[in-house]
C-alpha cells in the first residue's frame, strides 16, 4: 500500500515527503472505527485537491493579465504565464 502511495504522491506532483505524509496518515486512520479511509479515499481527496488547483491556476490564464501594476506586467507577464501553462499541463 506505501509504494502505491509514494507512486500516486509522486505522480499528482504533490510537494513535501511522501513517506511522512504515508506514515502520518496511516497512522491517523488505522485508528479503532476510522477503518473507511484507506489508499482509495487518500487518492480519492489528492484527485480532488489537483481539479482544485486546476481551477484556480486556468483562473488566473484566463484573465487578461495576472498583475496589476505595468511594471510587473511588463517585467513578468510572459514567464508567469508560462509557468502557470506547464503547471496545469503537469497536473492534467
Amino acid at each position: 500500500m506505501k509504494k502505491q502511495f509514494v507512486t500516486l504522491w509522486n505522480g499528482l506532483g504533490a510537494e513535501g515527503d511522501p513517506d511522512l505524509a504515508f506514515q502520518y496518515l496511516y497512522d491517523s486512520y488505522t485508528q479503532p472505527g476510522r477503518f473507511y479511509h484507506n489508499l482509495n479515499h487518500v487518492e480519492a481527496c489528492l484527485m480532488d485537491f489537483r481539479k482544485g488547483r486546476v481551477g484556480v491556476l486556468q483562473t488566473f490564464l484566463e484573465k487578461s493579465s495576472i498583475y496589476s501594476l505595468n511594471y510587473f506586467k511588463d517585467k513578468y507577464q510572459a514567464q508567469a504565464v508560462g509557468n502557470i501553462q506547464k503547471a496545469v499541463s503537469d497536473l492534467l
